[in-house]
């Protein structure tokens, strides 16, 4: 029998892959592992488990875990994003970089986004792919206008979470004809926002969003109340009458910056709303384009406004292409770009259908160029503006892998973070692949070809690692994924003016996890005894949270260390 319990048919060698999948799966692959909280560790049971795809696909297949958060089930071989759907645990992943702001969407209210969910490529039977969760709660409540009446069909959003939301969207929700509205988010703090057709946003006295704690497991309720606020609405157009297509509408900071706030369709149209009253400098600039002049309107509660923005026939004053490591172009692709000297400024574009760019409005000077392509690996360069047309090669794709100290069967969730090249740091769509450890060994393929800046997590360790992932090769990463080494710390707290911080509060507790942490006091001489970890941080304050500081336990050898914090004065950083 098959590691997976399947039997190979008649002549196949154990490790002859490709031949197992012929034989009596027909066609399928079996792939067993856990759910598991991503905190603690502790299995979670009776939750349904989905396998998106394969190869993205609109596929789904589906298994519920059992008593023991085991769960089972056979896929083709293939690439599928995998995530869960249960009470009170959810599925989390790293959103995309959003470059343009915009309102919250009403068609993506409790839409599954499976490009959230971890990536997982299948060829053979794989035991031990667990698959980690985060503990959520719910945040209840109703939207109704200045008079105090239900607004139906309002798109209510979450704003916050460090980038990472639910696979299940349901961060967004449109309100039923009560006005009412349901989400589900991870545990923290959350802002709310929320839009409709009559409407600019969410009432803000006090000149800040409405502010939500979400608790595992609890239900928070808030109800919000939409100002008529001021609306501005449009299209953009070229000379000749024609759309302008997709880009960004931004708005005036004072003198000649902007900075996007909003987006146009692909027809050139566009929505923009503010709650706040004055004058507004508002312009268009599309992609591959250069910017309309500024329009100036004077925003109040209820006003609106329409616009065209015409967009002029300049000359780029850089271009270029973007293409593979073969060569071939690459189609709408984004493009940054950075002031290196003085005088210069930031940038982004977006290439067309057949790879190629163009900047606008750029100034003269030295700048630094980047793209990266998931699939097709990353490139950075420099380039100098008056200039050549510059050609960016993306570096294609390796592979890491390596020994796993701490775990023989098991699955990492590898988290690409950003990447060096050519001299040069170059931002990265946020992605997460799970990488099954089989017999303490782990390998993940497809990823950018740089010096890479990865997060290796598994339930209860967070670990971070940089390695250089050849195009085409593998790069070894060896990982210790083993539980930190305890040791008992004596803690020393002093005050700013270096006496004994008596009655300091003091705790230890892991920043990657967080969770509950319940702080104990010092004694008379400032001094308390912890049990901690390697890497947890001791944090000590005074009860008036007038003075602070922390520090961290070392990996030194021994199980007992001291630590000395002199506390730095927080008193400016409090509201009388």
């Amino acid at each position: 029998f098959a590691p997976g319990g399947r039997a190979h048919g008649p002549g196949i060698h154990p490790r002859d892959v490709w031949g197992a999948l012929t034989g009596p799966a027909r066609g399928t692959v079996r792939i067993e592992g856990r759910v598991l909280d991503q905190s603690s560790g502790d299995p979670v049971a009776d939750i349904d488990v989905v396998f998106a795809g394969p190869d993205g696909g609109p596929g789904e297949t589906t298994a519920t875990a059992d008593a023991s958060g085991h769960y089972a089930i056979d896929v083709v071989p293939g690439t599928y994003r995998a995530f869960v759907r249960g009470d009170g645990v959810i599925s989390v992943g790293n959103a995309s970089w959003d470059r343009l702001p915009g309102a919250a969407d009403p068609d993506a209210a409790g839409a599954v986004n499976d490009q959230l969910a971890p990536l997982l490529r299948v060829a053979h039977d794989q035991r031990g792919v667990d698959l980690g969760v985060e503990r959520a709660g719910v945040i209840v409540g109703r939207v109704l206008d200045d008079g105090g009446r239900p607004v139906v069909g309002a798109a209510v959003r979450t704003l916050g979470g460090g980038g990472r939301r639910p696979v299940l969207g349901t961060d967004v929700v449109e309100t039923d004809a009560s006005g009412g509205f349901r989400l589900e988010v991870p545990v923290g703090y959350y802002a709310l926002d929320a839009t409709d057709a009559d409407h600019a946003g969410l009432a803000q006295p006090d000149g800040d969003p409405p502010m939500v704690e979400v608790l595992a497991g609890e239900t928070s309720t808030i109800d919000l109340r939409m100002a008529s606020g001021c609306i501005v609405t449009g299209h953009a157009v070229r000379r000749d009458g024609r759309p302008a297509g997709e880009g960004a509408i931004e708005r005036g900071l004072g003198g000649s910056d902007f900075a996007p706030a909003g987006r146009l369709d692909a027809d050139g149209a566009f929505r923009w709303t503010t709650v706040a009253s004055g004058d507004v400098t508002l312009r268009a600039w599309p992609w591959k384009s250069p910017p309309a002049p500024g329009q100036t309107v004077a925003c109040h509660d209820g006003a609106r406004f329409d616009l065209t923005f015409e967009i002029p026939d300049d000359a780029p004053d850089l271009a270029g292409r973007i293409v593979g490591a073969d060569g071939a172009p690459v189609s709408v692709a984004y493009v940054d770009i950075y002031g290196m000297s003085a005088g210069t400024m930031n940038q982004q574009e977006r290439g067309d259908a057949d790879g190629r760019w163009a900047v606008y409005a750029l100034p003269p000077g030295d700048y630094a160029i980047s793209a990266h392509v998931p699939g097709q690996g990353v490139a950075w360069t420099t380039a100098s503006v008056p200039g050549p047309e510059v050609v960016l090669q993306l570096s294609g794709t390796g592979s890491v892998a390596g020994e796993v100290t701490g775990m023989v069967d098991g699955t990492l969730a590898i988290e690409v973070d950003g990447c060096g090249v050519g001299g040069g740091a170059v931002g990265v769509d946020r992605q997460t692949v799970l990488a099954p450890v089989s017999g303490g060994r782990y390998r993940v393929d497809g990823l950018p070809a740089c010096r890479l800046a990865m997060t290796i997590r598994t339930p209860g360790r967070t670990l971070q690692t940089d390695v250089e992932v050849p195009a085409g090769g593998v790069a070894r990463a060896d990982v210790d994924v083993s539980p930190p080494r305890a040791k008992e710390v004596h803690v020393h707290v002093r005050r700013v003016d270096g006496s004994p911080a008596a009655g300091a509060l003091v705790m230890a507790f892991d920043p990657d996890l967080g969770g509950a942490m319940q702080p104990r006091a010092a004694d008379g001489d400032g001094e308390i005894t912890l049990d901690a970890h390697v890497g947890e941080v001791v944090h000590a304050f005074l009860p008036d949270g007038s003075q602070m500081g922390q520090d961290q336990v070392s990996d030194a050898p021994g199980d007992r260390e001291d630590i000395t914090i002199t506390l730095e004065d927080m008193s400016g950083f409090i509201d009388p």
